[in-house]
């Protein structure tokens, strides 16, 4: 990946830690996710990501998650992603939460 980013929807729940590993190998700086758990089918997704102040663990990767802020219907997390090295990369994880709730 020339430009760092991807794009999708929360991987299934089955997909977490190769979703991290291919984030990783690409050295991908910025995720856009296109829906929200609750969107998809929330028991066949996975919350790939801790909340604000928190860590998860997920494969090889711990995923902590600084801050996030709401922007308009953008929330915006900036995340540090480590590996079992210790090595760190900064993450910045942009979802769209303003679909219509679903019925």
């Amino acid at each position: 990946r020339k430009d760092g980013i991807h794009f999708g929807v929360s991987p299934h729940v089955h997909n977490a830690k190769a979703y991290w590993q291919s984030i990783w190998d690409r050295d991908v700086r910025v995720v856009a996710m296109l829906a929200t758990r609750d969107e998809c089918a929330p028991k066949a997704f996975a919350q790939i990501w801790p909340t604000e102040g928190e860590s998860k663990y997920i494969g090889d990767f711990r995923i902590t998650c600084h801050t996030t802020v709401l922007i308009g219907k953008i929330a915006c997390s900036d995340m540090t992603l480590t590996d079992i090295v210790g090595v760190e990369r900064e993450i910045t994880l942009f979802q769209y939460v303003g679909w219509p709730k679903r019925k």
